[in-house]
């Protein structure tokens, strides 16, 4: 048993843990739940609206094998470059344009850190979405930033012709815009994790700091001046 005894001030921080599981689980769980709390309260969902579109250039309608093989090549190097276009100033003033068009009482503008620009290697599929915090807002402005991609294209990519071409072949049916919500719980639950295993450590340090129990027989001896004859084992 006196092998066993340890100064609180000297035990490992694995034992320490060890020792004190339950309080920190108890904790993170606790803090956990407060931050999803949270993020079902107080935070907004977005919505991001989204469609697919195919791109097209001016060379895709030509027959010989060595024009389409320019052709593909131009339009993956387009492609690489859509991101920079769509949020380009020149391509969001042309957008507001037109979303002022769908909805002529708007009071807010296009933001070009609301649109992204998804898509596979090899592939002539791209996905074009918009965020906002209002459902309707988010498929007008959708609308809005595909519809004036013909007129941004016509101007600063000839003689090239790049159209994009809905994969559905739809124009104007909302229903054919896929809608996500994102209500920020994932992340709220994630850094309510984390804080509640910092606090968790946290606590169990500070309690360990603030325990003054003498489990060491040669401490007390220091601390009295004399000698311990014997000792009660504790049983567990």
């Amino acid at each position: 048993m006196e092998n066993n005894v340890q100064n609180k001030k000297g035990i490992s921080f694995f034992n320490l843990v060890k020792a004190n599981l339950l309080l920190m689980v108890l904790i993170t769980v606790l803090v956990t739940l407060i931050g999803a709390l949270v993020g079902i309260l107080y935070v907004k969902p977005v919505y991001k609206a989204s469609r697919s579109v195919i791109l097209r250039t001016a060379l895709q309608s030509s027959s010989t094998e060595a024009e389409e093989t320019n052709n593909a090549a131009l339009a993956f190097l387009v492609i690489g470059q859509l991101q920079y276009h769509f949020t380009s100033a020149d391509y969001i003033n042309i957008a507001n344009e037109k979303y002022l068009e769908i909805d002529s009482d708007a009071k807010d503008t296009i933001s070009a850190g609301s649109i992204a620009i998804e898509y596979k290697e090899e592939s002539l599929i791209i996905t074009i979405s918009y965020s906002d915090l209002d459902k309707d807002v988010a498929i007008n402005k959708l609308k809005a930033v595909y519809k004036a991609s013909e007129t941004y294209f016509s101007e600063h990519a000839t003689p090239y012709n790049i159209k994009l071409i809905p994969t559905d072949n739809a124009e104007t049916d909302d229903s054919r815009f896929a809608i996500t919500v994102d209500n920020g719980l994932t992340k709220f639950i994630l850094i309510g994790a984390l804080a509640g295993v910092v606090l968790a450590v946290a606590a169990v340090l500070i309690k360990n700091a603030l325990d003054n129990t003498l489990t060491d027989k040669e401490e007390l001896e220091k601390l009295t001046g004399a000698n311990v004859l014997a000792y009660v084992e504790k049983r567990k």
